[in-house]
């Protein structure tokens, strides 16, 4: 029941979202091919077609295990356990500065930061490394709906759209020897996993995560990406852009996390904190200085979601807007909750 009201919260947007600029990519270039999405230049605004509803639908759960929060002030005496995936960020990523893919808004200005390189000879580039520029905006929608909904919906609590993150501006992200200078200073930095041994742990990671599994505790991997290195930029290996994309993505949010931008919101579990006190987000938020790889899923716009480090094959590397450098992705988070007593608003 619960679900049919929020599916019908949602279908009046379609309509008025349904002349937006659909003049971008063709519906050929969508990944994969089974969504009929007729493509917009501006994948953020025509949100209602380029997220996957399908993983909102099927995440969404409520239990019949009962929780109890302190100082709630739910008239309800109980509440039992529930979880739901909701989108919170845009990500975009290009080789051009300024470029908010996903608002379809191409600054064009080097002012601040400079131009990316993805193939070898690109840019007079002749080394084995690339660089792409990114940026962050929080995506409101689900919090506007959850205002419409009785306080047993939680969705995450943001009010505005705006951007969280301009990679142009900040200079660790344009430096790797600032960035790792940075990161030799936090406790959980990954300057100490940058050997062979830690990029072998992330065979195991790639295998879990494809099966849908991330390992929290192998945080310095992103799977089949392979160790992120010690830097927290947007230098990669020369490879593909959309891989190289999702790894600098994961970098930014590891980042995030240990400023307490992104927080702890699902029942997540650490081998190497096992028998130790994990602060539990059931009734509330909570910082966690790590970044918690299983409570993340990252969509290609008009794709699928996956989770970070999953194996991509041939038709996942299609993008849409179709530009072999510019990217935007969605990233939705876990949130395991409290339904009846954790007060979301």
């Amino acid at each position: 029941m619960i679900k049919k009201i929020l599916l019908c919260s949602l279908l009046p947007l379609s309509f008025l979202l349904a002349a937006q600029d659909a003049s971008g990519s063709s519906g050929a270039d969508a990944s994969p091919a089974a969504n009929k999405a007729n493509p917009s230049k501006s994948p953020m605004l025509d949100f209602f077609s380029s997220l996957d509803w399908d993983l909102f639908a099927d995440k969404f759960e409520i239990t019949l295990e009962v929780c109890i929060c302190e100082n709630s002030t739910s008239s309800m005496p109980i509440g039992f356990k529930a979880s739901l995936v909701e989108p919170i960020l845009g990500f975009s990523s290009s080789n051009t500065p300024m470029n908010f893919v996903g608002l379809g808004m191409n600054v064009g200005s080097d002012t601040f930061g400079k131009q990316g390189t993805s193939r070898p000879g690109e840019g007079g580039a002749t080394n084995t490394t690339g660089f792409r520029q990114s940026n962050f905006l929080i995506f409101p929608f689900m919090s506007m709906v959850g205002l419409a909904l009785p306080d047993i919906i939680c969705f995450d609590r943001l009010a505005d759209m705006t951007a969280t993150y301009i990679s142009d501006v900040d200079p660790m992200y344009q430096s790797a020897d600032l960035s790792v200078r940075m990161n030799q200073a936090k406790p959980f930095g990954r300057t100490l996993f940058v050997n062979p041994l830690a990029d072998l742990a992330c065979l195991a990671d790639c295998a879990a995560a494809t099966a849908g599994f991330p390992i929290n505790s192998l945080y310095w991997c992103d799977g089949c990406r392979g160790n992120m290195g010690a830097t927290d930029t947007g230098y990669t290996k020369i490879g593909d852009p959309i891989e190289n994309s999702e790894m600098i993505a994961l970098r930014l949010m590891a980042q995030m996390h240990e400023t307490s931008q992104l927080r702890k919101t699902s029942d997540a579990t650490f081998a190497f904190l096992e028998g130790q006190s994990i602060p539990d987000s059931m009734c509330k938020d909570r910082f966690f200085p790590v970044i918690i790889k299983d409570q993340y899923y990252i969509q290609l716009a008009y794709g699928k979601a996956k989770r970070f480090g999953a194996m991509r094959f041939h038709y996942d590397f299609k993008s849409t807007p179709a530009d072999g450098d510019d990217h935007f992705f969605w990233i939705w988070r876990t949130r395991d909750y409290c339904m009846g007593q954790t007060h979301c608003k």
